[in-house]
């Protein structure tokens, strides 16, 4: 579901109102009260400039503010059932999960009638265009019964022509039936191709951009769109039995996968370098400078990896990490084997602390000018007229420290002198 006019239809006064629920400080509601105030929009097509319009509700676009309050404006709407809905920006994502497809399409009614009431009443509009919807299972009938709504509104599952197979695209990856994930592996390499043929069609025997350049290109505009959403299909060429009787580990049915995303980079890297057709493909990643399929897969496997040991420890994916217990028989109070993706490749590199998101720790003070604008010659005149002032009892510690480079290496030193009376007892100087 996609919210209609997203940021023009924040209310604000009814955000305000929902800001102050959700506990923000009396402070920043004001400060969000008049980034909304009064605000007027004008219209300028090249040398004409229409009269000021004052805007009556809406966030301004192009403000990094804007997304951050439609986001606080639409949080009760997600909040009326955290587990089963869930969205980005403006779009609205809500699932079920039951054993059949006719009781998933009622829920799925049910859920649609309460989320276009709620729209209703609080003035926001979803574009009955953009709604789509897909039945996952891994039954091999052709069953997808639709959603009706109301009898103005019927959802239908996503279609595809003929030879095809149908996918929902959201926030770029494509969910297929049954999730073999290869509509998405297909589009993203069908868009990768696209860019590797540009690329080769730049390079020639004897003219054309140097190799670094082609190179540079490749790993900038032709690898991060050809992998693009790997951390939803690529665990691993193997992963464990999913029967229980059964032990160890078997293949996860990617050679497909892999072969199509391998065909993508020796195009590529045939386009960085003029080499005959019978190169060997090793050779030809050596000296192009790329990776292959199996190392980029894997990279992009290892990075996935690391992002889950140090998200937020309240991100959702923090919390899908760790297989769920045993409650009870054999082996209860231990944890299930690790049985999703994401359960393997949290446990793939060693746990470490999470970082914390921390207010900033300022000392008393550190923010004010220290000279409070007094100039250097009236400085040294006061502190002398300080220092003479002083009992002759008290020890006075003054030091300092400084980094410099000396034969190429970085040296840090630091010194100290030690008064008292008025005179020296102590000075040293270390590195």
């Amino acid at each position: 579901m996609d919210v209609q006019g997203a940021f023009d239809a924040v209310l604000r006064r009814r955000l305000l109102q929902r800001m102050a629920q959700q506990g923000w400080p009396r402070e920043l509601l004001q400060l969000i009260d008049s980034f909304l105030t009064e605000r007027r929009a004008q219209v300028r097509l090249e040398g004409t400039t229409t009269a000021a319009h004052q805007m009556q509700c809406g966030t301004p676009q192009g403000s990094p503010l804007s997304p951050i309050l439609f986001l606080l404006y639409l949080a009760e709407l997600l909040w009326q059932n955290s587990e089963l809905r869930f969205g980005y920006a403006d779009d609205l994502n809500i699932w079920r999960a039951t054993h059949s497809l006719d009781n998933n399409a009622t829920l799925l009614r049910q859920d649609i009638q309460s989320i276009l009431r709620w729209g209703k009443i609080n003035k926001v509009a979803f574009a009955p265009e953009k709604l789509e919807m897909i039945h996952l299972t891994r039954k091999r009938h052709n069953e997808a019964p639709a959603v009706v709504v109301s009898e103005d509104l019927t959802v239908h599952p996503v279609t595809a022509p003929a030879g095809q197979e149908p996918a929902l695209r959201w926030l770029g990856v494509h969910f297929d039936r049954r999730l073999t994930w290869r509509p998405h592996v297909s589009t993203r390499a069908k868009k990768a191709r696209a860019v590797a043929q540009h690329i080769r069609s730049l390079g020639k025997t004897r003219d054309g951009p140097p190799a670094d350049a082609l190179r540079k290109a490749v790993t900038t505009c032709v690898v991060p769109s050809l992998l693009y959403g790997t951390e939803a299909w690529y665990g691993g060429r193997t992963q464990p039995a999913r029967h229980t009787g059964r032990s160890g580990e078997v293949s996860s049915r990617l050679g497909w996968h892999v072969g199509t995303v391998e065909k993508v980079l020796t195009m590529a890297a045939r386009g960085v370098l003029p080499v005959f057709r019978t190169t060997p493909i090793a050779t030809l990643y050596q000296d192009a400078g790329l990776p292959s399929a199996m190392v980029a897969l894997e990279e992009a496997k290892i990075r996935f990896a690391t992002r889950l040991q140090v998200v937020d420890e309240k991100h959702p994916l923090a919390s899908r990490i760790a297989p769920p217990m045993i409650t009870r028989g054999r082996g209860a109070g231990t944890r299930q084997r690790s049985k999703i993706k994401i359960q393997r490749l949290g446990a793939l590199l060693p746990a470490v602390n999470r970082p914390t998101l921390a207010i900033p720790h300022y000392s008393e003070g550190c923010g004010t000018d220290p000279t409070e604008g007094v100039d250097k010659k009236s400085a040294v005149q006061a502190f002398k007229k300080w220092w003479r002032s002083q009992p002759s009892t008290d020890l006075y510690v003054f030091s300092d420290g400084s980094e410099r480079n000396l034969d190429n290496s970085r040296q840090v030193g630091y010194g100290f002198i030690v008064y008292q009376a008025n005179k020296q007892l102590a000075i040293n100087q270390l590195r």
